[in-house]
């Protein structure tokens, strides 16, 4: 049987070692200040082998949630450059090998509440074997 996929935990550790003004999140921003990435519908494969093995490209995006929103769109212009440039990223249990990261467009204002609080978001695809 299939390993669980560790691409997205893997992939939040390595950007973790850029020491972000503020902690990246699974799935969710938290209540203050905050980033979380998020995989976005519309995955696809992009090749497939005879022994089941498959390339996919997976759209994510990485959310930022503020009171700062200078602050937090300089944040996501330091990950978006971070991504253009990974060259690696290793599953621990062998369930992908890294291709490459595209990241698909600049930071942008998604919105902001009545509490003060602004959203940005950064998207992406990442490209990636499945075992």
């Amino acid at each position: 049987m299939a390993e669980t996929l560790d691409f997205k935990s893997r992939l939040i550790e390595s950007i973790r070692t850029l020491q972000l003004k503020y902690l990246l999140l699974q799935n969710i921003n938290d209540d203050e200040n905050s980033l979380a990435i998020v995989a976005l519908p519309g995955g696809t494969v992009t090749t497939s082998y005879y022994n089941g093995v498959k390339d996919k490209a997976l759209p994510y995006e990485i959310r930022g949630k503020t009171k700062d929103p200078e602050e937090v769109e300089n944040e996501l212009t330091r990950i978006a450059e971070y991504l253009s440039d990974l060259e690696k990223l290793t599953s621990k249990n062998g369930s992908f090998e890294f291709i490459d990261i595209k990241v698909s467009d600049e930071p942008y204002f998604e919105g902001a509440e009545e509490s003060a609080y602004f959203y940005f978001s950064l998207g992406f695809t990442a490209n990636i074997t499945v075992f």
